[in-house]
């Protein structure tokens, strides 16, 4: 049982090291293609999609938010013009 809990340990051990192996690869390759400049370069067309996204989502949702204010005044108006018809 010992021997089959360390087959597996090693099995995950050998996992991770490669994982890691091929990630280190992977950085150092990017790394070494592209300058600082490219890499700011990428970060703020990064940043720039980023917040044009956000920007987007709160936009509609202030848009909801008024559209469904703008309903409730509309719904509140009609009920006073409502009374003050019955009034009369």
């Amino acid at each position: 049982m010992s021997s089959a809990t360390n087959n597996f340990s090693d099995i995950g051990v050998q996992k991770s090291f490669a994982s890691a192996s091929y990630t280190s690869s992977l950085l150092s390759t990017v790394g070494g293609a592209l300058t600082l400049n490219d890499i700011a370069i990428l970060l703020g067309i990064m940043f720039a999609v980023l917040t044009f996204a956000v920007n987007w989502l709160y936009q509609a949702r202030r848009d909801r938010r008024e559209k469904l204010l703008h309903e409730l005044e509309l719904e509140v108006a009609r009920q006073e013009l409502l009374q003050q018809s019955s009034e009369r």
